[in-house]
């Protein structure tokens, strides 16, 4: 065979090669492409795996869905990947996940997606701030993957639901150089709630002193201000933005009241300490 010949059966090779390689299997990464061939020289990883996005951010009780992207390059048998989530602001409860573990199909010259779903579970915290984390895809020891960077996710705090139509969100409370904290409360009631639901604060009380001795028939005071109160009245919902001030040792705790069914009692008292708010029950 002269040089022009084995030229040709070279070229003719390396057509096939990309023509005929494996289009992946395994059912977790349907969509697979074949790419323009890549030789090892041009790379040192079998499989180079990304995240579809850089950073989401999800609302609590929301799903949003991750998109991960890999490119194989030269892998005899399936890669299996481990989705590691990696908490910074976040607990363990805070969220749920689809899937633990990613398996990417052997092949050559191959590319595809596969997704997973992210949810971020609602809490009683109503005034913590949003959340961050990360989540991470880890390869086995001694495997050649190049992983790119970790997604970045924050989870936004929506509020809480202590009855059946409102919706309440608190801001993080802050604390001033006098000791005083203040936080400020976004309440929304549908058209319907605000026939049904009302709500005032529970605490903090305190006597009236005078010296030792208390007024006798004078009612206790409540030991915080609403320093600022405002309501908007919109087509389907009445919003209020309270701004609250108490002391920091002190706890604020805001009451709804309706009739049975309504509101849950497990959830039908905002409370407020000088580190957050939660909803808690009235039992």
């Amino acid at each position: 065979m002269n040089c022009r010949d084995r030229w040709l059966a070279g070229t003719l090779l390396s057509f096939l090669a990309v023509a005929c390689g494996d289009g992946g299997a395994g059912a977790v990464v349907p969509n697979v492409t074949t790419v323009p061939n890549v030789t090892t020289s041009q790379t040192s990883s079998a499989v180079t795996v990304s995240f579809g996005e850089a950073a989401v951010t999800v609302a609590e009780g929301e799903t949003v869905e991750i998109v991960i992207r890999y490119r194989v390059h030269e892998l005899a048998r399936p890669l299996l990947l481990t989705v590691s989530l990696v908490d910074d602001d976040t607990e363990p409860e805070d969220y749920e996940i689809s899937a633990t573990s990613l398996e990417i199909p052997p092949g050559t010259s191959t590319s595809g997606t596969a997704m997973l779903t992210f949810t971020a579970l609602p809490d009683r915290s109503v005034a913590e701030g949003d959340e961050r984390m990360s989540v991470r895809l880890v390869a086995p020891p001694g495997a050649e993957a190049q992983l790119e960077q970790d997604l970045e996710v924050t989870i936004a705090d929506a509020g809480g639901a202590p009855c059946a139509g409102v919706a309440i969100v608190g801001s993080p409370p802050s604390r001033m150089d006098n000791g005083i904290v203040a936080t400020t409360l976004s309440v929304s009631l549908t058209q319907e709630a605000t026939d049904t639901v009302l709500f005032d604060w529970d605490a903090p009380y305190v006597p009236i002193d005078v010296g030792s001795e208390a007024w006798v028939g004078v009612a206790p005071y409540l030991d915080a201000i609403a320093d600022a109160w405002e309501i908007a009245v919109l087509p389907n919902e009445i919003q209020h933005a309270i701004r609250v001030e108490w002391r920091h040792e002190r706890l604020v705790r805001l009451r709804f009241r309706s009739a049975a069914g309504v509101c849950g009692l497990d959830r039908n008292r905002l409370e407020c300490r000088a580190d957050g708010c939660i909803l808690a029950g009235s039992s």
